[in-house]
Order: structure tokens, then C-alpha cells, then sequence
């Protein structure tokens, strides 16, 4: 009897749970965010794409196209300068994108790890205004290039936030990687630009 009534009790907890967990699912569907199954939470938000590319898409093995944006101070700065040498790291993202917010600290500090290894970062925010950027960055020791208009982001097919994009220092793309990356994962990918480079 006791058993029969536990049992009974338990069901209405079970049944609001698989329709919690099915509301969920559809919800993340619906809205094409992304569920990192190895990090257990979305790990990436969609952005709009701008129209207006200037170019054919950046694909892996190709080539990274030149451009200008300005920096937070409105100076606009090329690309080809900022890489001049070296392999680069380049990471597309927002201040609204709750997963770029979450990998902030880790990629501070991989670049305090890597920085004086040869390594170039280039964070580009897309589509903010300068003021919302410089207030979340006073926290970090990287800048950030702003693309407010989405053409350089839609040229690299950006349509998740973060997008990461590693560069060698030949010039080439090794790898398009739209999604929050850990610290492992990060320092993993610098460490294979740092040695192709140095061999």
C-alpha cells in the first residue's frame, strides 16, 4: 500500500519533468541555438547576417581576405597589419552573447600565456556601438576591432557567436570554429599555430 501510494506520487513529478525537458529542447530548436554535449550548456547564440558580404565566403585552406575596421578609439586599422607575422587568432563575438561573456576570462588568460610567443588576437565585436564594447573590456587587456555593419562577419560566414577563426602565419585557415571554446581547447589550438610556425 505504501509503495502503490509513493508510486503515484512520484508520477505527476515525473510526468513535469519530461515535459520541462521536452519544452526545453524544443525551445533551443526553435531558436537554432547550439548545445555543446562535451560542456553541457549552449555555447553559442545566432547573429544576423548582413546581405552586404564584399566577397565570397572564407572557407578552411583559403586565404584570409584583407579588410579595415576601426578600433574602439574610431581608427581604422587593416588586418594585414595587425598580422604582419605570426599566426593569428581571430574571435568574432558580442557583448550580449551570454557564451562570449563566459569565455572572456580564459581567453585573458591564454593571451597573457601565448602573447609573447608570436601570437596575434584580433577580437571582432559585431554589430555594437563602441561605448557598450570599451565598458566590457575595461576588465581585459585586449581590444577589439568593431564590425557594426556585419560585412566583415558575413564574409566569414559568421552565424554564431563565438566564432572562432586560427589563422597560420601563412595566411591560410585552419579552422572555422563557431562556439564556446574552454581554456584546454584554446590553448590546444594556439600551441598546433605556435608550432607549425616555429618548425
Amino acid at each position: 500500500m505504501t509503495a502503490a501510494f509513493a508510486a503515484l506520487r512520484a508520477a505527476p513529478l515525473a510526468v513535469f519533468v519530461a515535459v520541462a525537458a521536452t519544452g526545453v529542447m524544443v525551445a533551443l530548436s526553435a531558436t537554432a541555438f547550439q548545445v555543446d554535449p562535451t560542456l553541457g550548456f549552449v555555447s553559442s547564440q545566432p547573429v544576423a547576417v548582413s546581405s552586404a558580404s564584399g566577397g565570397s565566403t572564407v572557407r578552411v585552406g583559403g586565404p584570409v581576405p584583407d579588410f579595415v575596421l576601426d578600433d574602439l578609439d574610431g581608427s581604422p586599422r587593416r588586418f594585414s597589419d595587425l598580422v604582419a607575422s605570426g599566426p593569428g587568432w581571430i574571435t568574432f563575438w558580442a557583448t550580449w552573447c551570454g557564451p562570449c561573456r563566459a569565455e572572456a576570462p580564459d581567453t585573458e588568460a591564454v593571451l597573457r600565456k601565448y602573447r609573447s610567443r608570436g601570437l596575434t588576437y584580433v577580437a571582432i565585436d559585431v554589430g555594437e556601438g563602441q561605448d557598450v564594447v570599451r565598458d566590457f573590456l575595461s576588465q581585459y587587456s585586449w581590444d577589439s576591432l568593431m564590425d557594426p555593419s556585419r560585412t566583415v562577419s558575413a564574409r566569414f560566414g559568421v552565424r554564431m557567436l563565438p566564432t572562432h577563426v586560427f589563422v597560420g602565419a601563412d595566411g591560410v585557415v585552419g579552422e572555422i570554429r563557431p562556439g564556446i571554446l574552454n581554456r584546454g581547447q584554446m590553448e590546444s589550438r594556439v600551441e598546433d599555430l605556435i608550432a607549425s610556425w616555429t618548425r
